[in-house]
């Protein structure tokens, strides 16, 4: 998909969804959240514990989900969870119309 939009192609259906999945965009994406998280996890670490309220709020409710072993609520709470971490490290999404713009956050 990435490359179709780089040659100036439309990534295939209305809204930019994308037919086929290949094994390595998946690695691809789990590398890129994986370097990210790293990131917002240094950055909160040094703010200190009076940000983290809104975190462990969020993160007991995926801990309920998990418990409660509700595949679709964790998926929102994790979500939740995500965003949390993101206000709180202070970064900033891009506009855009998917849950994917969390991915190219920009921590200053």
């Amino acid at each position: 998909m990435w490359q179709r939009l780089d040659e100036g192609r439309d990534p295939g259906g209305r809204g930019g969804a994308e037919s086929e999945v290949a094994a390595k965009d998946v690695l691809d994406l789990y590398a890129l959240r994986a370097s990210l998280g790293a990131l917002l996890m240094r950055r909160i670490a040094m703010l200190g514990r009076e940000h983290l309220a809104p975190a462990s709020a969020a993160l007991t409710e995926v801990r309920a989900a998990a418990r409660d072993h509700d595949h679709v609520r964790m998926r929102e709470v994790d979500l939740r969870f995500q965003d949390a971490l993101a206000r709180i490290a202070d970064c900033r999404r891009p506009p855009g119309p998917s849950n994917a713009s969390r991915l190219a956050c920009a921590c200053p």
